[in-house]
């Protein structure tokens, strides 16, 4: 996993950085809010989790969680904060953030809030992915009615035949009625390699 810290304490993310190597993570750093959004802006599809302090310089963690949230809203966020900070940790959770630590952060805290950061976003991942399959197949049974095949010239007896065809990226249909046959690519291009489109 590649994790990028930003923390303005160099102490900091030194330590830090340290446990994540030890973790077997890759880490990138910023040491203010302003370098982290011009570092994700170049590289959030290989970031996959964000080590934030709140109190930096240029821009604060809590003003670069928001602009985080609507820019990169999948993207696991564990707040930083001292002692001194604590009132902003109901602030960042209410922001969505995925946890929070308190400075000097012990290891073992860490990779549990890694854990719990990245399982969340999994979770949250699956279970858009598992209501997307559903509703496909509520508009494919749809489709599948046999008066949808009423406006091939068919009767009402219709006999249907289905294959998935993996090759063109859809599926094959074959509609019989009688004598009377109709044969239905429907193609499924949207996010498959040029072969299949």
């Amino acid at each position: 996993m590649r994790i990028l810290i930003a923390d303005d304490e160099r102490t900091s993310r030194i330590i830090l950085r340290k446990f994540l190597n030890e973790f077997g993570h890759e880490v990138d750093e910023a040491d203010d809010g302003l370098k982290a959004l011009g570092y994700l802006r170049d590289n959030a599809d290989v970031i996959d989790l964000l080590v934030l302090d709140i109190m930096m310089p240029e821009m604060d963690g809590l003003t670069l969680l928001e602009v985080i949230r609507r820019r990169y809203p999948l993207l696991p966020v564990i707040m930083l904060t001292s002692k001194a900070e604590r009132g902003f940790v109901k602030r960042a959770l209410k922001l969505g953030a995925s946890d929070f630590l308190d400075k000097p952060v012990k290891r073992d805290a860490l990779r549990a809030a890694i854990r719990e950061a990245v399982g969340n976003i999994s979770q949250k991942t699956l279970v858009d992915s598992l209501e997307t399959s559903m509703a496909v197949r509520e508009v494919q049974s749809q489709l599948l009615d046999n008066s949808a095949c009423g406006q091939c010239g068919f009767e009402d007896s219709i006999d249907f035949w289905f294959r998935p065809y993996s090759d063109a990226g859809g599926d094959f249909f074959l509609c019989r009625s009688g004598e009377h046959y109709c044969q239905v690519i429907l193609a499924d291009v949207a996010g498959h390699d040029v072969k299949s489109s």
